[in-house]
């Protein structure tokens, strides 16, 4: 379960280059999910700045990195499962 207090982390983040996608885990009705957020970073004279816009230029370097994220977000997906079964074992 996520604890709300504290701040939030990302559970994994997957780059290339100027491009990344961002996994946070999420708290609902039906148990824990996650979220992806595809970011590009750009740099300007007043320093390093992030959007969501991505450019069309840059859609197959994303469509590899959401792959990327996918593998991961499986990955994330069952060590979740696997500590709610641990959690619902009798000790």
């Amino acid at each position: 379960m996520i604890n709300t207090t504290e701040k939030r982390k990302p559970a994994a983040t997957v780059r290339d280059g100027n491009l990344k996608i961002v996994l946070w885990p999420q708290e609902g009705q039906h148990g824990p999910y996650f979220t992806a957020n595809f970011v590009r970073s750009y740099k300007t004279e007043n320093g390093w700045n992030e959007s969501s816009s991505i450019r069309a230029t840059d859609l197959p370097r994303l469509a590899s990195l959401a792959q990327l994220a996918y593998v991961e977000l499986m990955g994330l997906q069952s060590l979740e499962r696997a500590k709610r079964m641990a959690q619902a074992v009798p000790a």
